[in-house]
């Protein structure tokens, strides 16, 4: 019940500032919009890159919410107010991760296969990229949460967190993509998903555990 009743007060202030979400989601869009202009609007080049690109601004956009995830409740108060009632550091580290998600994952996913047209990227690519993401964005959260807690004590977090971030989320960036750039040379993906699918097993057993701890020993060091 803690984990339940925390996620809706996460929620509930999220809902308060949602000035943030909404920057990061004009950030994504608008971020997306200017390869046409850079690159030309050739759709045979834009659909081939376009999994690519939204892949891209879809970690980039996930990155770039990571320097408050835990540095606002600790700066408040809050985290140690959770711990004197009983509240472990695990179930805090859920809670955050899935706020991340939902505040930043779910307004990916909606928008994805809208800015997939507006890429000329095929119609049958759009399920593999909306189902490639579905799997991805919850990685990404979970790396995130690792990398913003082991940055959180750091002078310069705003630097340290994405050159932490961005190399352990490669693989996730490479198979992300390639998921749907099987598709689009109609072949099968399922090997692709099978691979996401076991690096979201791996980092939902490990992140979490490993973002509590490091997260306790930032607040009471």
């Amino acid at each position: 019940m803690f984990l339940i009743d925390l996620l809706k007060h996460e929620i509930k202030l999220s809902t308060l500032h949602r000035g943030d979400s909404i920057l990061v989601i004009i950030f994504f869009l608008i971020t997306i919009t200017l390869f046409p202009l850079g690159i030309g609007p050739s759709s045979s080049t834009l659909s081939k890159i376009a999994p690519g690109i939204i892949w891209i601004m879809t970690l980039l956009t996930s990155i770039i919410s990571l320097d408050r995830l835990f540095s606002d409740d600790l700066d408040d108060g809050t985290i140690e107010m959770y711990v004197s009632q009983k509240i472990d550091y695990l179930t805090i580290t859920f809670t955050k991760i899935i706020t991340h998600w939902i505040t930043t994952g779910i307004p990916v996913l909606i928008m994805a296969p809208l800015l997939g047209i507006a890429l000329q990227m095929p119609l049958s690519s759009l399920y593999p990229l909306v189902f490639s993401l579905l799997i991805g964005t919850p990685i990404l959260s979970l790396i995130g949460s690792f990398g913003s807690a082991l940055t959180l004590n750091a002078k310069h977090r705003g630097i340290l967190t994405p050159l932490i971030v961005l190399p352990l989320n490669i693989p996730v960036l490479i198979f992300g993509a390639g998921c749907v750039q099987v598709e689009i040379m109609n072949f099968n993906p399922n090997s692709l998903y099978l691979v996401l699918l076991g690096f979201l097993l791996i980092t939902l057993a490990l992140c979490p555990i490993a973002t509590s701890v490091v997260l306790k020993m930032s607040v009471e060091s």
